[in-house]
């Protein structure tokens, strides 16, 4: 993957990390770890100016995340909220956390995004809960470019400083968004096998319980003949 990445930026050049941002963000196994600093190493060959190569990443990166934006978008807060009423031990997700994360995003949902866009793992993830959020198209992509733009930055300087050693910025990087990852998944299953029935359900099985006829006590006393 590596080199095919590496060829692909030294023959491509500015499109090459433009489609590959485009597709980092919805193929997880093309990280951006590997190819921003690779645009870094080519700007410092003088094959590509640095700036650019940071617009680029920048803006394929945003472009790259806005279909899961218009997805979430579509199913709505309202909708995946039911979904979590009915599926939430699989979602991990009460439906007062649905209220609370929507909430939250349309609080500080610019900067939410923006702080998102620049982190390790968050940064594929959070223009969902933006969507379910309904944050505005332009506060959104505003927003995204900047936090991409950010991260391009990031990178692309720390392949111009270590330029033959780009490849260590993925040996330090890489870790942390596994560690991020590998932390996420430990949190879902424990979420998973700690929650609680839906209450729902608890007063569904509670009015069955009520339905049943009670048996009747045994008489007390002889019986007349």
């Amino acid at each position: 993957m590596f080199e095919l990445i590496a060829r692909l930026v030294h023959t491509g050049g500015l499109w090459a990390v433009f489609l590959l941002m485009v597709l980092e963000n919805l193929v997880p196994v093309i990280p951006s770890e590997v190819i921003l600093p690779l645009a870094g190493f080519e700007a410092a060959q003088g094959r590509m100016g640095a700036i650019a190569a940071v617009l680029a990443g920048g803006v394929g990166s945003t472009v790259g995340v806005i279909p899961w934006f218009w997805a979430a978008r579509k199913v709505g807060a309202t909708r995946f909220r039911g979904w979590s009423e009915r599926h939430g031990r699989w979602l991990a997700l009460a439906p007062h956390e649905v209220d609370a994360a929507a909430l939250w995003l349309a609080r500080f949902g610019g900067l939410a995004v923006l702080v998102g866009r620049a982190l390790p793992s968050i940064r594929g993830v959070i223009a969902i809960p933006a969507g379910l959020a309904r944050l505005s198209w332009p506060m959104f992509l505003a927003a995204c470019l900047a936090g991409s733009t950010l991260w391009s930055a990031l990178l692309v300087w720390a392949g111009l400083k270590l330029q033959a050693h780009y490849a260590e910025v993925g040996d330090w990087v890489s870790p942390l968004a596994d560690a991020l990852l590998v932390l996420g998944l430990m949190l879902y299953l424990w979420r998973v096998a700690t929650r609680p029935q839906p209450i729902w359900r608890r007063l569904s099985r509670r009015r069955r319980d009520r339905s049943r006829p009670s048996e009747a006590p045994p008489p007390s006393g002889r019986t007349p003949d």
